[in-house]
């Protein structure tokens, strides 16, 4: 009687382990499917806003800029809407080894198309230059994110072939 008792309680244990290690690996994986679409998503919005530009809707196309840098970034770095700020997407993007540069530039661009959404002027040209700083400064996170990546993969197949080499040498 006791060691059934006992049996019920492991196997309980056992399967809530498993349930609650399974509902993690969802939710660390659906935030990763959006980082891994976000280049996509962004893309799609970028396309919009271009149709929008040629059709002269220049808030419409402003508001869609706007989606698509603050959209793109969030999902990339996986950071809710209350939290976005420049101070803290420039955070994240350090820490993910993006450089200054393109940091500024990514920031820049948002900021120039809250500027121009409501500046007076040259409405087709400033789109055309919003538009190319948008685009400019997603490619550009994509491409050094991307880089970070194969990089550390790289660092990790040579830390491994050198415990390899090691393990060699003491036998």
């Amino acid at each position: 009687m006791v060691f059934a008792a006992f049996f019920i309680i492991v196997a309980a244990t056992v399967i809530a382990f498993f349930v609650l290690r399974q509902r993690q690996e969802i939710n660390s994986d659906s935030r990763r499917l959006r980082g891994s679409k976000a280049n996509k998503v962004a893309a799609r919005r970028l396309k919009l806003a271009e149709r929008l530009m040629e059709e002269g809707k220049q808030n419409d196309f402003y508001d869609e800029v706007l989606h698509a840098l603050w959209g793109y970034v969030s999902d990339k770095l996986g950071i809710s809407a209350e939290q976005l700020t420049r101070e803290n997407i420039a955070e994240m993007l350090k820490r993910r080894a993006v450089n200054t540069e393109t940091i500024d530039s990514f920031i820049a661009a948002i900021d120039e198309c809250e500027f121009e959404r409501y500046a007076p002027g040259d409405s087709q040209g400033n789109m055309n230059k919003t538009y190319q700083m948008a685009v400019k400064a997603i490619m550009d996170i994509e491409a050094t994110m991307k880089s970070n990546k194969k990089g550390s993969l790289m660092l990790l197949a040579l830390l491994f072939l050198h415990a390899i080499n090691n393990g060699q040498r003491t036998n």
